[in-house]
C-alpha cells in the first residue's frame, strides 16, 4: 500500500525488537518482573492481546476502505470524462463564443495537449415519415477531432465521417 514506508519501518521494528532482547539478556529483574505478571494475571494478558489485534485490524480496515474509495472515485471520473481533463461549459450559444473565444490562446501553450470546441443542442428532427421531438445536435470539426484520437477513446473506435455524410439536404 505504501512502499516508500517498508524500510523505514522494518527498521522501526528491529530497533524495538533488539531494545527488547537487550532488556531479556540484561535485565533479569524486568525479565522476571514481566514473567511473573503474565502468569498472575492470564486473563489480562489475553485482553491485551486481542485489543491489539482488534485495534490493529480497525486501523488497516480504515486504510483499506479509504484507498477503495478514494481509487474508485478516481476511476468513475476518468469513466465519465475519457480523454477530457477539463470541460468547460456555458448556457448560451452567445456566452460559448465567447468562452471559446478566451480559452483560444491555450491552444498554443506547450503544457496543454489539446482544445476541441464542441457546440451542442436540442432540436426536433423529421426524415419524412419519421419525427423525433428532440435530438441532440452536435457541431465538432472532425479534423480537429481527430488529432485527439486516442486509442482507447470513442473516435479511435470508428473512422471519422465524410463531410459528405454530414451534409443537410
Amino acid at each position: 500500500m505504501y512502499p516508500e514506508l517498508t524500510w523505514p519501518l522494518v527498521g522501526a521494528f528491529a530497533a524495538v525488537a533488539g531494545f527488547v532482547l537487550f532488556l531479556l539478556a540484561f535485565r533479569p529483574v524486568l525479565r522476571r518482573l514481566a514473567v511473573r505478571q503474565v502468569s498472575r494475571r492470564p486473563a489480562e494478558l489475553v485482553l491485551v492481546i486481542v485489543g491489539s489485534m482488534l485495534g490493529t485490524a480497525l486501523i488497516v480496515a480504515s486504510l483499506t476502505v479509504g484507498d477503495s474509495l478514494n481509487r474508485s472515485v478516481r476511476q468513475s471520473a476518468y469513466d465519465t470524462l475519457g480523454q477530457i481533463d477539463e470541460r468547460v461549459t456555458a448556457p448560451t450559444a452567445a456566452i460559448g463564443d465567447q468562452v471559446a473565444a478566451r480559452l483560444g490562446p491555450l491552444r498554443a501553450d506547450r503544457r496543454v495537449d489539446g482544445l476541441l470546441t464542441v457546440r451542442s443542442g436540442y432540436a426536433a428532427a423529421s426524415t419524412g415519415t419519421r419525427a423525433e421531438p428532440r435530438v441532440q445536435a452536435l457541431e465538432i470539426d472532425f479534423l480537429q477531432a481527430d488529432r485527439h484520437r486516442a486509442d482507447r477513446s470513442a473516435l479511435g473506435a470508428h473512422p471519422l465521417p465524410s463531410h459528405r455524410l454530414l451534409r443537410a439536404g
